[in-house]
């Protein structure tokens, strides 16, 4: 099985796991991309930042703005970033992931076959 792996520098922890480093299946890749860009849409006000395409930056941004926003709004933004995420790259897609996690403190990404 391929695995990809992120590692953080020494002091910094993920939350999943309590260790410098997190691995998991090149398969999860896309939806944990997907749904880390999703739950932080609802909580931060940069989040237009933290997708690599900048026209769903902007479509973020004036989505978290719209007061009169319906979950079917949400939804329909939802399926554009998980059709963007099937066009990335599995580059693209770790590059995307490091971004959503805190870049500064990651050192390195990786991906490993079995």
């Amino acid at each position: 099985m391929r695995t990809v792996k992120f590692t953080k520098k020494h002091g910094h922890k993920w939350d999943e796991t309590g260790t410098v480093w997190l691995e998991f299946p090149v398969d999860e890749l896309r939806r944990r991309c997907v749904d880390g860009y999703l739950d932080r849409l609802a909580g931060t006000e940069c989040s237009e930042y933290l997708i690599p395409s900048e026209s769903l930056g902007d479509e973020a941004k004036r989505l978290a703005d719209d007061d009169d926003a319906t979950q079917e709004n949400f939804d329909r933004f939802s399926d554009k970033v998980g059709e963007y995420a099937d066009s990335l790259s599995e580059d693209m897609l770790v590059s995307w992931f490091v971004l959503l996690n805190d870049p500064v403190t990651i050192v390195s990404s990786e991906v490993e076959e079995d």
